[in-house]
């Protein structure tokens, strides 16, 4: 019928198609047609809904995808057709595809579109009645009518859910008719035979619940049926079962209990509660959960450290590319735009310009701190870390670049996974302990009769062990003894270190004050640089500096060049007192027994020497941009 009223025709396959698309702001439609303009036959119509992430497009973005998804729709006809005619209503789009400086989203829809032989033509809006039609449908659904035998017969019985409506128009002839379906809601009875197994399923569980109460008791006493979590989750989802089906007989209209019913999907977890295996499984992850947070701070901060010695390295490396002397055009290398510089030269006729935007429309780069992180997230995920090393490379050569991010990747992708599957692992173990030993506990819990426990516990409370004497006393005593044999000792020395004061020189005597009043001093010391609040304080300083650090960014402004410097003096003024006070304290030989204590000394020479060879510009930047990275090691200090 549909094909004998000439609403849609067979295709013939050695005629060019028409294919007319139009995009609105919540719907795609487009004809597929054959003949001239105004003259044309359809073949078929199609529409469908824009998702949330399409309705953002812009509008130039939804008429592509409107091309892109009618041409996969329609494939079966046009693939491999001699002629496709591809007419839109939005003639910006004929010079955006001839534009070769394009997003990556772009890139893929035009290779899409290239597949097939076409030629994009500018039709008016005003005369574009049928595609503007499909494409204000007010379906959530995809339609699809054409001149198949099949479908066609599918889209006459639609018994009142859709219904196709046309009408002739002046202009377009046949293809001015505008097609608008509409779907009715899905009729609510086949879902009954769904509910009667619902409220089978619910005795079931029900009876299950009942039974367990009743064997076990319900909440007061230990071993009850809710002293067990996977039993609560079990009582949960049994009284909400409850709860929804009695609201949907009780109350007809006015309560909808449909949300109710979306707990049914937490059904499948019963099946935890009577297998011991996945409760082991689900134990070690919950209880993994803290030791895994410490991991997730441990990899920010590498995050935290690889942006900013990138923010340090190669910030503003990535915006310059090969534009054409004259033209100004870019050169596409394989259709893609690459940095240019040291590794990458540009070929004759072509220079490199620093106006680019970057890799990935700009997200790719070092350029702030944000982005920075970002970048430096992308390579640990290893989702084309290698593009962002070959684009460092095109720009400042191959020489020591490839070791950032070769480290980066193996301490953040690999040496971190491990971390994971080694916690995951441990606390599966120490779980699957804790469950054996319980089986065990509970295995001779039921051989043992309690009359036996009770004899037993007696037995033991009645029967008196003998004292022995305590071997320590005599120890104790003898430590008295020398103790005040010590302070006898001491008081003597103590007389005779006086007299022999009387004697010395007043030198001498000055010399022991001091010595003694260093004593004193340097005690006081140790005791400031080993207490709690000199520790956090310092550590304090560290994510004080480091936050200045992290405000370096491409093209910044001078008077934030001046406030990191004057800072920068400031932070090494600071770690150079402490440094110096813990020496002072604790001595050579007890300062340097830490390894954080000598790595402290190495950050705090490697920014003094820093400071000093700018001060004095005896250093070349690339030189002292690299220096400035030991800065950064301070971090380290907060996993001390």
């Amino acid at each position: 019928m549909l094909t004998t009223a000439e609403l849609v025709t067979f295709p013939d396959f050695d005629k060019p198609f028409n294919l007319t698309t139009d995009a609105s702001n919540t719907a795609l439609g487009a004809v597929l047609s054959q003949g001239d303009i105004g003259k044309d036959k359809p073949i078929a119509y199609i529409s469908r809904s824009l998702n949330k992430t399409e309705e953002n497009y812009a509008t130039n973005e939804k008429e592509m995808v409107a091309m892109v998804w009618a041409l996969d729709n329609l494939r079966n006809y046009l693939y491999g057709a001699k002629k496709i005619k591809i007419y839109t209503d939005r003639q910006p789009l004929k010079f955006a595809l001839g534009n070769r400086n394009y997003n990556a989203k772009l890139k893929k829809w035009k290779a899409r579109i290239e597949e097939y032989n076409h030629e994009l033509i500018y039709k008016p809006g005003k005369s574009n009645h049928v595609a503007d039609a499909l494409s204000r449908l007010k379906t959530i659904s995809n339609h699809v009518f054409h001149s198949s035998t099949d479908t066609a017969s599918e889209g006459m019985s639609l018994d009142g859910d859709e219904t196709l409506t046309a009408s002739e128009g002046k202009e377009d002839g046949n293809l001015s008719s505008a097609a608008t379906v509409h779907r009715a809601e899905q009729d609510a009875s086949d879902l009954i035979p769904h509910e009667k197994i619902e409220y089978i399923f619910l005795v079931i569980f029900t009876s299950e619940c009942v039974m367990k109460i009743i064997a076990y008791g319900f909440v007061l006493h230990t071993g009850s049926y809710l002293r067990n979590g996977w039993n609560f989750l079990d009582f949960f989802i049994v009284v909400i079962g409850m709860i929804s089906t009695a609201l949907s007989n009780l109350v007809k209209e006015g309560f909808d209990v449909k949300a109710l019913r979306a707990f049914r999907v937490l059904r499948p977890l019963r099946l935890v509660s009577g297998v011991p295996s996945l409760q082991v499984v689900l134990n070690s992850i919950l209880k993994a959960m803290i030791p895994l947070l410490h991991i997730a701070l441990l990899v920010l901060f590498v995050i935290i450290i690889y942006a900013i010695i990138g923010l340090e390295l190669f910030s503003g490396k990535l915006h310059k590319t090969c534009r054409h002397s004259n033209t100004g055009e870019y050169l596409n290398d394989l259709d893609e735009l690459h940095a240019c510089g040291v590794g990458f030269k540009c070929p004759s006729g072509y220079e490199c310009f620093d106006d680019w935007v970057g890799p990935n429309d700009g997200i790719t780069n070092f350029d702030n701190f944000g982005l920075s992180m970002l970048t430096v997230f992308q390579c640990i995920t290893l989702e084309g870390w290698t593009d962002v090393l070959y684009s460092i490379q095109d720009a400042m050569g191959s020489s020591w670049e490839w070791m950032y991010f070769v480290s980066m990747v193996i301490l953040g992708a690999f040496f971190v996974m491990n971390l994971i599957l080694g916690v995951l692992s441990g606390e599966f173990s120490k779980e699957r302990t804790k469950a054996k030993n319980r089986g065990d506990f509970q295995k001779l819990r039921e051989k043992q009769q309690i009359e036996e426990d009770l004899r037993g516990y007696l037995d033991w409370i009645t029967q008196a062990e003998d004292i022995e004497p305590d071997p320590d006393a005599q120890i104790i005593e003898d430590c008295h003894k020398n103790k005040v044999k010590e302070v006898v000792s001491i008081d003597n020395f103590k007389d005779h270190e006086n007299e022999t004061q009387q004697t010395d020189s007043w030198f001498r005597s000055k010399k022991k004050n001091l010595e003694r009043t260093n004593r004193r001093i340097r005690r006081a010391c140790r005791k400031a640089v080993k207490s709690q609040a000199f520790y956090w304080l310092i550590i304090l300083l560290v994510f004080l500096n480091t936050g200045v650090l992290a405000t370096e960014h491409y093209r910044q402004p001078i008077w934030l060049d001046q406030f990191q410097e004057y800072t920068n003096i400031f932070f090494i003024a600071l770690f150079t007192c402490e440094m110096i006070l813990k020496m002072y304290s604790l001595g050579f030989q007890g300062y340097f027994v830490s390894l954080f204590n000598r790595f402290d000394c190495f950050v705090v020479i490697g920014s003094i020497s820093e400071m000093v060879l700018t001060s004095s510009e005896l250093m070349a930047p690339l030189g002292v941009s690299v220096l400035r990275c030991v800065r950064l090691l301070r971090v380290f200090k907060v996993t001390k």
